[in-house]
């Protein structure tokens, strides 16, 4: 049953986006901030539709609103978020069932293909790489809350990425970078746990070790029952999305949390 959220229509952003303090700069700032964009709607379960102001951002990410509007600009054309006259951007609903068949779809003709190839170009390195993502899904918590199975969920969607980088293809890599949030998102791990860690895990360790032994063709055979897997558990998702209120969602994540102290120089902007 969805819960009641009285759900004002302004959202504060402050608390939620605090979490992990300031943007820190590892690739370009836009980069950067678009990748702190998607932990939030992945993690803070923002309800669809709460507004996502600008200002708010940029104030607790300590970064000026030009990274911030390029950052939901690109999740704007990913889906993740839309643009609406005189409201500005706003959490997109989640897929329908029926837009969840069709990312799965999407992906059994990708992962597969990328596992595939991944057998023959990916180094050593790769596949020691991928180990080590499978083993923190493994060992992270799976629940109770989002913000508790964090870990996993990075590592879940580092390990499908990795694959498909392995293959070589960019433009494969980037249209599963959309598909992975759309996923995770519409899931939402029923009762806020990761009920399905047993079966993603045994389905994960079948492709590693198709790709440690060079079959490209077990490799593509594993990834694709995979993917069938998780669409039957998504099939077993709440039609009706348990959407958690943004009050809930401030004091959850809002408690113990101190906003860092503002930096006096402005952050360099690379172009992104």
């Amino acid at each position: 049953m969805a819960i009641e959220s009285g759900w004002p229509g302004v959202v504060n952003l402050a608390e939620a986006a605090a979490v992990g303090g300031a943007v820190v700069h590892r690739r370009s700032l836009t980069d950067d901030v678009y990748e702190r964009l998607i932990e939030l709607l992945l993690e803070a379960e923002l309800e669809p539709g709460a507004r996502l102001q600008i200002d708010a951002l940029a104030r607790v990410w300590q970064v000026s609103q030009t990274p911030i509007r390029e950052a939901l600009a690109r999740a704007e054309v990913s889906g993740l978020v839309v643009r609406q006259p005189l409201r500005g951007y706003q959490v997109a609903p989640l897929l329908s069932p029926g837009e969840f068949e069709q990312l799965v779809e999407m992906r059994l003709l990708i992962e597969p293909y990328c596992a595939a190839r991944a057998c023959e170009r990916a180094e050593d390195g790769v596949l020691d790489l991928l180990e080590r993502q499978h083993a923190v899904m493994r060992d992270s918590p799976k629940g109770p809350t989002s913000h508790d199975y964090r870990d996993y969920l990075r590592a879940d969607i580092a390990f499908h990425e990795t694959i498909a980088a392995a293959g070589g293809n960019r433009f494969l890599l980037a249209a599963l970078a959309v598909t992975s949030t759309h996923a995770h998102r519409f899931r939402r791990f029923g009762g806020g746990t990761v009920t399905d860690a047993a079966d993603s895990l045994r389905e994960h360790s079948a492709v590693l070790r198709a790709l440690r032994a060079r079959d490209a063709e077990g490799a593509g055979a594993a990834m694709r029952q995979h993917l069938l897997g998780v669409g039957e558990r998504g099939r077993g998702c709440r039609t009706e999305v348990e959407v958690v209120p943004v009050q809930l969602v401030t004091a959850r994540l809002g408690r113990g949390i101190r906003l860092p102290p503002p930096r006096r120089s402005v952050p360099r902007r690379v172009p992104g």
